[in-house]
């Protein structure tokens, strides 16, 4: 089955990819994006955003995509518990 996979580089976007037919969403957070010049998501509206994206039954995947040094692991660890914590459905 074809997915529409659709980047949204904040909330309002994520929105607009699921007013217009998205089936999931790819976003980043405020840390480990490539996106740097994207606002991105907090962890806070990556709750909001995966809660809204779930009740109309769409997917929400998080983008880590950048190299991570020694010394930002706890960072990270942080950061994946976030994404955990919203319940989005991929890292």
């Amino acid at each position: 089955m074809t997915e529409l996979l659709a980047p949204a580089g904040d909330l309002e976007a994520g929105y607009a990819a699921l007013a217009y037919g998205a089936d999931a969403v790819y976003l980043g957070l405020t840390r480990f994006s490539a996106r740097a010049e994207a606002t991105n998501f907090t962890p806070e509206a990556l709750k909001t955003f995966t809660a809204f994206a779930h009740a109309k039954g769409k997917r929400v995947l998080v983008a880590v995509n950048t190299v991570i040094f020694d010394e930002e692991l706890d960072g990270l660890i942080d950061t994946l518990c976030a994404v955990k914590d919203a319940k989005a459905d991929g890292v």
